[in-house]
């Protein structure tokens, strides 16, 4: 392989956003760049520019769509038909060694770039393309249009010569029901930017701009407000919570659908036990999670979980749904609740604020810990390299 590769990064997505695939996309580039490589991203033309990583947008052809969050939507086809030449055409200037493409979409993009082209093409995937469209309930589960959605992806899968997976479920989930070849599959893990993401001082200022309560022990949940992230049954939770125990407080950061989950908060009588922030900046993120005394997750499809990173790379022990992508990453420094549901989420969350601060703090060292020693992006960048060797550029 050469020292120094030219990569295309595929965005099928409103880049950057502020949100998980966004920090992924953007994190994997600097750590390459920071290994020598040449990184550019093709994608649509909304979104905030970010420094370090040369950015190519397709052109305004949508104007009414400002849509930033996460989601299938109908016009999104319209603008990957204008990404796919946005590509080809840097493609044929620039003379990439290698199309990275970033989602499923960004896989069909690819592979089309690459049979125009010539330039061999990897899929970086990060979820089912069936599966994001039913959790967002765009379709159901079992329908024609699931069916046919399904084999399309199935199609779409054996069109790259190899996939980058971020936790080896999702690699076992490709070999097992989609048929792929265990060889043309590498595990590559997320990763964490210690920089932003570090156990800081509790931020003085933040507490007054939101109110926190003093003397409370915190919980923290930093992300996307959806039902598939388990945010309702996290709030379903918290009368259980501080029923038993009023000194505990709920700091909740992200977007969108704020209002929604303020209402329900409130409709179940716990509206004060709950601090919403809205949308925040990348770049603070390590700030809010660090106002936490404890991180919790209760994302409930069973695929990669990219906020256990940036939770452990804070300090934080973690409280998570008992699958095998939560315990793959988090090992023995968190919780982890048992079923989905509101009585066995607030058990846990009442045993881990039980739970003795110097044990607590014990955990969110060795937490810490294992990021620095498993989960970093150069770590990821390291294995993204192997992927590219297989294509002997």
């Amino acid at each position: 392989m050469k020292d120094k590769l030219k990569i295309l990064m595929i965005a099928p997505t409103p880049f950057f956003a502020d949100r998980g695939c966004h920090m992924q996309i953007y994190e994997q580039a600097r750590a390459l760049q920071k290994r020598g490589h040449d990184i550019r991203i093709t994608t649509y033309n909304i979104g905030r520019n970010m420094p370090d990583v040369a950015t190519i947008r397709i052109p305004n052809v949508a104007p009414w769509y400002k849509k930033l969050t996460a989601g299938p939507s109908l016009t999104k086809f319209y603008l990957d038909f204008f990404l796919i030449f946005t590509t080809w055409k840097e493609a044929k200037k620039w003379k990439p060694d290698i199309l990275h493409g970033h989602l499923h979409e960004g896989c069909l993009i690819g592979w089309i770039v690459s049979l125009f082209t010539g330039v061999p093409f990897i899929f970086d995937l990060q979820g089912s393309f069936t599966g994001e469209i039913v959790a967002h309930k765009f379709i159901k589960k079992g329908g024609i249009i699931y069916n046919f959605l399904f084999i399309f992806e199935k199609w779409l899968n054996k069109r790259p010569p190899f996939i980058m997976t971020h936790s080896t479920s999702r690699k076992k989930e490709l070999i097992e029901i989609f048929g792929l070849a265990e060889k043309k599959i590498t595990t590559i893990f997320d990763g964490t930017n210690l920089t932003l993401f570090h156990p800081y001082l509790k931020n003085q200022d933040l507490i007054k701009k939101y109110g926190v309560p003093q003397n409370k022990i915190f919980i923290v949940y930093l992300g996307r407000f959806e039902q598939y992230q388990g945010v309702d049954l996290l709030i379903q939770s918290i009368p259980l919570v501080v029923k038993n125990n009023p000194d505990i407080h709920f700091l909740m950061f992200g977007y969108p659908n704020v209002e929604k989950y303020r209402n329900m908060a409130n409709e179940l009588g716990v509206g004060d036990f709950i601090t919403f922030s809205g949308k925040i900046d990348y770049e603070k993120a390590g700030e809010y999670i660090s106002l936490g005394d404890i991180a919790i997750t209760l994302k409930l499809d069973v695929e990669d979980n990219g906020k256990l990173y940036n939770y452990m790379a804070c300090g934080l022990p973690i409280i998570a749904l008992d699958n095998f992508v939560n315990r793959e990453v988090v090992g023995e420094y968190g919780f982890y609740v048992p079923e989905s549901t509101p009585e066995a989420v607030s058990s846990i969350i009442l045993k881990a604020a039980s739970t003795p601060k110097e044990v607590l703090q014990k955990m969110g060292e060795g937490g810490r810990r294992r990021i620095e020693e498993n989960f970093t992006w150069d770590k990821c960048a390291e294995r993204m390299e192997k992927v590219y060797e297989l294509l002997a550029i």
